[in-house]
Parts: C-alpha cells; sequence; structure tokens
C-alpha cells in the first residue's frame, strides 16, 4: 500500500485487473498499471472487414481507424466504389440532345473519368461502352446537332477519327487558336 494513500486515486488495469495507484492529475488518462500491461494491450488485435474487398484483417486498438486491408484497397486505383460503367453514368445528365458530363473536365471542357489509376476521356469510355471500342490511337470527334459540345458524352454525337481528321474539323468549326 502506498505511503500517501490518501492523496492518491486506486484505479483497475484494464489489461490485468490489478488495482494501481495514481495521482489526481494523471487519472483521466491512467489505464494500466505498468508499462507491461500497456504493451500487451496495445498488442492486441481487432479484427475488421475490408469495404474493397470483403477480407477480414487484424489491427491493434491504436490502428483500429483503419478501413482497408492493404495499400492496394485503399488506393483510388480500386473501384470499389462501383464498374467504370456504373461510375460513368453517375455523373451523366441526359438532356434533349446532348448528355453533359458532370464530373471532371479539362480546361477546355472535355470530361474525364479516372480508369486503372489514369484519367482517361469520358467520350472514349461512353463509346466503348456503348460497343464501339477504339481500334487504336484514334480521337473522339464529337457532332452535336446544336453545335459541338465539349462536355457531351452522347455516342450518338461521337465517332472515331484520326488526329488529321480532329484537326480539320477543329479548323473547320472555328475551334482552333489562329
Amino acid at each position: 500500500m502506498p505511503r500517501f494513500q490518501s492523496t492518491l486515486i486506486e484505479l483497475t488495469c484494464a489489461t490485468c485487473g490489478k488495482s494501481f495507484f495514481v495521482k489526481p492529475s494523471l487519472a483521466p488518462r491512467a489505464k494500466f498499471c505498468s508499462s507491461e500491461c500497456s504493451y500487451a494491450a496495445s498488442k492486441r488485435s481487432i479484427e475488421l472487414e475490408c469495404p474493397a474487398c470483403g477480407k477480414s484483417f487484424s489491427v491493434i486498438p491504436s490502428k483500429a481507424y483503419r478501413k482497408f486491408c492493404s495499400r492496394r484497397c485503399c488506393s483510388p486505383l480500386v473501384n470499389f466504389r462501383g464498374t467504370v460503367e456504373e461510375r460513368f453514368w453517375k455523373y451523366v445528365e441526359k438532356t434533349e440532345t446532348c448528355w453533359i458530363w458532370t464530373n471532371a473536365h479539362t480546361p477546355k471542357g472535355y470530361g474525364l473519368i479516372s480508369v486503372n489509376g489514369r484519367l482517361i476521356s469520358a467520350t472514349h469510355v461512353s463509346l466503348q461502352i456503348h460497343g464501339r471500342p477504339n481500334p487504336g490511337g484514334l480521337h473522339a470527334l464529337h457532332n452535336c446537332p446544336g453545335g459541338d459540345n465539349p462536355a457531351c458524352v452522347n455516342p450518338d454525337h461521337l465517332r472515331w477519327g484520326t488526329r488529321s481528321e480532329n484537326m480539320r474539323d477543329r479548323y473547320a468549326k472555328a475551334r482552333a487558336h489562329p
């Protein structure tokens, strides 16, 4: 029993259950009777489930804020928010003629979507989703009825074309810089 018991507060160790005494100023933070008990408590693990892959994983209590089992699962490259097609439709707003891309876009207004960690053109994804994959190295050219709309991802307003066709189309529609 401590010599100055009247000035100390008795607590119970969170690890071993033994009683121990601390100064009143330390009582709010004191949970363990010794550094061994503190260390043992920090090494106990908690089972969590990864929201990306569904796998169960263990963490120590001080790391219980972790949500994912690995860096791969917590990476934005993992599409646990849905497939590319599901994410594509989430950001499309259909109007009478054009389908407007409402998410990230280039400074000139062309839509962007992340696929496998790379930002690619939303027009390319639109054409691919609608059964018109890029035959290789081609550009998506617009032909919107009310004039070209860079944010449009309506596959009826898009076609694949070469770089030179894209440049000719750009000059014909007065979208090029002088």
